[in-house]
């Protein structure tokens, strides 16, 4: 049983053993018989003859109990006393009087005596004044316990107070730094003068390393240190108990190894881990001295408190620094960026914008304060109902608008719009960032309406090929017919049959030319000379009361294209601008060459130059809904029955085709103005005119076999070529063509073949029939042209036979062709020139 410990009920118990110290013999005699044989239940009394002889209290229980006999003298029993209560305060002495001691004893009781017992001893009073003695025994111990746990409480305060106090005076100095380095710097020199360290280092936990941000002594810690921390580590304690870890003597700390400390000549360590939230690892501080046992509980204390405070700057430092790293991506983003990018308060007026932004719509002019961006919305109150959508939806995303630049120029714009707003939901003003999708949104049309354009053109190309059979067949049986006729008034109306029947394959040969992706025959072609050839002719075209006005600032405006096109492009824009001018007018061609900057596109020709032909007139203009649909097929903005809607969007094919684009310019009642632009062609020059033609006889006696899947066809070509004398036999398609060759008792000389057929198109035939009549002539016809067929049915392609020249209209070199519709002397003449050449 321990002298001070604490009971079942929490008191505090001390042991019930009494030091009786008594020289008269008779008298200790008288005591021990008091207590009786067997003593006092619950009782231990040991007996001693002198003062001198009492026991030293070396053990943990010693007798707290003490009756001194009162005969010693007073100052004896005094300093008995004051080396009893200099042992332990819970000492109680009590006094042993006879009669003739009582005068004495009462005056002990100033020295210290508690109580006395008195002769005769009687057991049960004996047994009270032990009794009431012990508890004051213990209550004495209990009160001396208290007292010192209070003196050490309150040197512990002192301590803390002292620490905090240390604490706060170091986090008031770093805690004025902003950047990390100037953080960890000052907070481990702080460290170093509370502590008295000679080294330290701060370590960052960045993934799967430690990373060292700053050292009082450089050469002494790794710049890193690979995670996970080696096991038992001084910085894996750490770790993991959440707590600082203090060596006193690095040598002998088995953990010292896996630290990386066995090579120092330090002799203690501190370590602190940093944690934020209570467990979120973010650094370590890691302490050291050359001397043992250097740090203590204090430091230990103060360190976890620095270590706490700074979890919270370490965090708000990185946050302030990815703040900073966003802040100038975005101060990047916004001011070098390429997007368009503002901030206007809701009324409109800008409060910031980049360069980009007034390089578009201020012409690259410095801010002007009080700047509105509501005018550069191109919709009237357009900023109004987005400030209005902002403040329900507080973005817009996706939006697409059309704004005004510097020059006057509408411009497509494409981006989002973000409501900043203040505590209460206000909107404080309007972040805008857009990007200029004009040449995207010209590029979009430009390709919509080639994919329409070529939609349109397969069907009209069809369509044409099917009409160009039964004009064939119109125009050969007017020939045939008119020839019989003698009567002059049904002559006549022949003839209006077959012009009407040339007038629509005009039509046609505009319906096939939807279908063309290239020039036919691209050459070099001056522009200006050409524009001057044709003058006269667009005189006569538009009449007296439209005066046309030409000129030419480019010297050498020379591009590659074909020269028909280019005139029927010239005659439909001049015709178009007469028919814009009821009343009489101007009609202005001009011819100029400007850079590919300039004309508002990334590339031009060979030298980045384009040659631009502008037609303008002064009529009654277009709207914007009719510019978007302008060289869309059979869209006319003429009246009924009076333009087929073909002419601008054979402009626009011819031009694309020829590598270059149309820009319109055009507004009600202010004219319009056509830009054709073409890329320059240089080191080329102008073809000269082609030779005039000899006329050579068209009849002849051969033996010529006409293929075609069309019979309205296949027997005018008959009819016309036996006309002229030849012997003709027909054939529907492939087999009966192959069957007929093989059973001709007279050889054929000729085959005149339609190109597209279905079963076996021309060339396939052909050439079967070149395996069969070694050595025969053939001349292709078809409704397409054979640029618009390409490889299809051979022509052209692989397994195909290339075409060349025929009647001036296509050219690719070996086979003849000639397209429907013909006439016939036309298709006499190519008959007799491939007969009579040699090969």
């Amino acid at each position: 049983m321990s002298t001070y410990q604490e009971t079942a009920q929490g008191r505090s118990e001390i042991a019930r053993r009494v030091l009786v110290i008594q020289k008269d013999r008779a008298r200790q005699q008288a005591l021990r018989r008091a207590f009786g044989p067997t003593g006092v239940p619950g009782w231990e009394f040991i007996f001693v003859d002198r003062l001198e002889d009492a026991p030293v209290p070396v053990h943990d229980d010693p007798p707290y109990l003490h009756c001194i006999d009162a005969s010693y003298r007073e100052d004896e029993i005094k300093a008995y006393i004051a080396r009893r209560r200099a042992e332990d305060t819970a000492h109680t002495v009590l006094a042993l009087c006879g009669d003739s001691d009582r005068p004495k004893a009462r005056s002990l009781f100033r020295h210290g005596i508690y109580d006395c017992v008195t002769e005769p001893y009687e057991p049960e009073e004996l047994v009270r004044v032990l009794e009431r003695s012990h508890e004051r025994a213990r209550l004495a111990r209990e009160t001396a316990l208290r007292s010192a746990e209070v003196a050490r409480k309150s040197e512990e305060a002192a301590s803390l107070e002292h620490a905090m106090a240390s604490v706060i005076f170091s986090t008031k100095r770093i805690a004025k730094h902003l950047s990390l380095e100037e953080f960890c710097r000052a907070l481990m020199t702080e460290l170093s003068i509370l502590f008295g360290a000679s080294g330290g280092s701060f370590y960052l936990v960045e993934g799967s390393r430690l990373v060292r941000v700053y050292a009082l002594d450089p050469g002494h810690a790794p710049d890193e240190i690979v995670l996970p921390l080696a096991e038992g580590s001084f910085l894996d304690v750490a770790r993991k108990t959440g707590r600082p870890v203090l060596a006193s003597d690095i040598q002998n700390e088995r953990q010292a190894a896996p630290s990386g400390f066995s090579g120092y000549k330090d002799d203690s360590c501190l370590v602190l881990p940093v944690f934020h939230n209570g467990d979120d690892l973010v650094a370590f501080i890691s302490l050291h001295d050359r001397k043992a046992a250097a740090f203590s509980q204090r430091e230990k204390t103060i360190g976890a408190a620095l270590a706490s405070v700074s979890a919270g700057f370490l965090r708000a430092l990185r946050t302030l620094a990815e703040t900073r790293e966003r802040e100038s991506h975005y101060e990047h983003f916004f001011r070098e960026g390429l997007t368009v990018n503002f901030i206007a308060l809701p009324d409109g007026r800008l409060s910031l914008a980049n360069p980009a932004f007034y390089n578009l719509f201020c012409a690259g002019k410095p801010p002007v304060s009080g700047l509105s961006v509501v005018p550069f919305f191109a919709r009237k109150r357009e900023w109004e109902t987005l400030v209005r959508r902002l403040k329900k939806e507080k973005t817009i995303d996706n939006l697409e608008t059309e704004l005004v630049d510097a020059a006057g120029g509408r411009r497509q714009l494409f981006g989002n719009l973000v409501a900043n707003t203040n505590d209460k939901g206000g909107l404080v003003s309007v972040s805008a960032v857009f990007f200029d999708v004009t040449q995207k949104k010209i590029l979009e049309r430009e390709l919509n309406h080639s994919v329409k354009m070529e939609a349109i053109g397969r069907l009209a190309g069809g369509v044409a090929h099917d009409f160009n059979n039964l004009i064939t067949a119109i125009l050969g049986y007017c020939e045939v017919v008119k020839d019989r006729v003698t009567d002059k008034e049904m002559a006549e109306e022949i003839e209006g049959i077959r012009r009407a029947g040339e007038k629509a394959s005009s039509l046609t040969r505009q319906l096939l030319s939807l279908t063309r992706k290239k020039s036919q025959t691209p050459a070099p072609l001056n522009l200006a000379r050409l524009v001057r050839e044709i003058e006269r002719l667009l005189a006569r075209v538009i009449g007296e009361d439209i005066d046309l006005v030409s000129s030419f600032s480019a010297a050498e405006p020379v591009i590659r294209a074909e020269r028909g096109e280019i005139e029927q492009v010239i005659m439909n824009l001049v015709v178009n601008a007469r028919d814009a001018m009821p009343g009489g007018g101007r009609i202005g061609i001009s011819i100029s060459e400007e850079d590919a900057g300039r004309a508002g596109r990334a590339q031009a020709g060979p030298t980045g130059r384009w040659i631009v032909l502008r037609v303008s007139d002064e009529g009654v203009g277009m709207s914007e809904e009719t510019q978007r649909h302008l060289f869309e097929p059979f869209y006319s903005t003429k009246e009924k029955g009076k333009g087929t809607g073909l002419g601008l969007s054979l402009v626009y094919g011819i031009v694309r085709r020829a590598g270059g684009y149309v820009a319109v310019e055009s507004s009600p009642r202010n004219g319009s103005t056509f830009s054709l632009y073409f890329p320059k062609a240089v080191g080329t020059k102008p073809a000269a005119d082609p030779p005039r033609t000899v006329s050579r006889p068209c009849s002849g006696d051969e033996r010529i076999l006409v293929v075609d899947d069309e019979k309205v066809v296949r027997q005018i070509v008959s009819r016309v070529l036996k006309k002229f004398g030849y012997a003709v036999c027909e054939a529907a398609d492939g087999a009966q063509a192959i069957a007929l060759a093989r059973k001709a008792r007279r050889p054929i000389k000729c085959a005149v073949i339609d190109l597209v057929m279905p079963g076996m198109s021309g060339p396939e035939l052909a050439a079967e029939l070149a395996k069969i009549v070694p050595g025969l002539k053939v001349l292709f016809v078809s409704g397409y042209a054979p640029e618009d067929i390409g490889g299809n049915a051979g022509f052209g392609g692989p397994g195909g036979l290339p075409a060349r020249s025929v009647n001036g209209r296509n050219g690719h070199g070996g086979a003849e062709f000639v397209t429907k519709p013909f006439r016939a002397d036309e298709l006499a003449r190519k008959v007799r020139e491939i007969l009579d050449r040699e090969e």
